[in-house]
């Protein structure tokens, strides 16, 4: 038995000052992790996956606003 997670994130960040858009980003990633024999195994496992897909998004997000910073 296997599970999926998949974690879908919606970034958007405006200027302050004039409400324009500066980003607008839809960030989609999944993982999948194999049923382990001893429950806490599997939490583990799950905690892992869910911790990984975050630091993916974290890291996206941080090059997408690099990317605006250096063509402005």
């Amino acid at each position: 038995l296997e599970y999926r997670i998949i974690l879908t994130s919606n970034i958007i960040i405006k200027d302050y000052l004039t409400d324009d858009t500066i980003l607008n980003q839809t960030f989609s990633y999944s993982a999948a992790y194999k049923v382990q024999d001893q429950h806490s195994e599997t939490i583990k496992l799950e905690n892992k996956s869910i911790q990984n897909l975050l630091n993916k998004t974290y890291q996206n997000l941080l090059i997408k606003m690099s990317e605006i910073i250096l063509n402005k």
